[in-house]
């Protein structure tokens, strides 16, 4: 056998025409001939067919899944932050509200407004007479204030040891000229 009866590998291809002038050249074409695939059987070829379109499908199907996590992730992001924008908006409303309530019971401290109250929308009049009554309990020494009104003083901070006193106190001996 020749180098131009070898077999041919691959459609459409020309191998250069060289006469073979050794026979290791034509035994080392031969060897490579014999470890190419052989043709398959058309069973065979349907069968690789339909694996290889059984994973493209997945390999789409997982695509699509993967797409829309993302387009799932992203809308549930924007409902989370449409959801803190509308809890930041009551929070400020709720604020706006507690220094209006602030501000009326400031304006209620001042007693000719509470007695104005008083006597208009409750009805109220100044008693004719007046009961004293003791009570055994003594006074607190403070009184009792709102937190955010009461400024705390920090503990004092008691002085600490060098970070080098805890390791050289450690070495026997010298704990116990301490």
């Amino acid at each position: 056998m020749t180098v131009l009866d070898a077999p041919r590998i691959g459609a459409g291809y020309r191998a250069p025409v060289t006469p073979a002038t050794s026979s290791p050249y034509t035994a080392r074409i031969r060897q490579k001939a014999a470890s190419l695939p052989r043709p398959r059987s058309s069973v065979a070829r349907r069968l690789l067919r339909g694996v290889s379109l059984l994973l493209a499908l997945i390999a789409l199907a997982s695509l699509a899944a993967i797409g829309s996590l993302q387009v799932l992730q992203s809308s549930r992001t924007a409902t989370t932050g449409y959801e803190l924008q509308q809890l930041q908006q009551q929070r400020s409303e709720r604020s706006a509200e507690v220094r209006l309530l602030e501000a009326e019971i400031a304006q209620m401290t001042n007693l000719g407004t509470v007695h104005a109250a008083a006597t208009g929308r409750l009805g109220m009049v100044r008693p004719t007479e007046s009961v004293r009554i003791s009570v055994s309990v003594p006074t607190p020494d403070v009184a009792p204030m709102p937190e955010r009104y009461v400024r705390r003083t920090p503990a004092p901070v008691a002085e600490l040891d060098p970070w080098w006193a805890e390791m050289l106190w450690g070495v026997y001996g010298l704990d116990q000229a301490r």
